[in-house]
């Protein structure tokens, strides 16, 4: 998949869980019904300025327009994952168990260390 595709599935996916249609869209950006369309079916190629104005309306961040279809599959799977991760406590010896969770926390420091650059 191209691109182009990717970014206009990116767009539908995310108009769709801000429940707005695409006039909505189209009007909250100045930009027409058809081409709102157009973009979503990845036979336009948007400008920065026009991504900058999709994300606004949409309320996310430009980037959020460029995440790859899987990676928001692992977003969307957070119960599967978690129930997983218990899966593997129940069967791990406490000493396993606090070392994956100091491991867990120094990743979470890192992350916000990284976040408030």
């Amino acid at each position: 998949m191209d691109i182009l595709t990717q970014i206009g599935k990116q767009i539908r996916t995310i108009r769709k869980e801000a429940k707005k249609t695409q006039a909505d869209l189209a009007e909250a950006t100045g930009l027409s019904d058809n081409y709102i369309a157009l973009l979503e079916r990845g036979k336009r190629s948007p400008s920065i300025e026009t991504l900058d104005k999709i994300a606004k309306a949409l309320n996310v961040p430009v980037g959020k327009l460029f995440i790859h279809r899987k990676e928001r599959k692992a977003k969307v799977g957070r119960k599967k994952l978690t129930e997983r991760l218990l899966e593997i406590f129940k069967k791990e010896t406490p000493e396993k168990i606090s070392l994956l969770l100091e491991i867990i926390n120094a990743l979470q420091k890192f992350e916000i260390a990284k976040k408030s650059r």
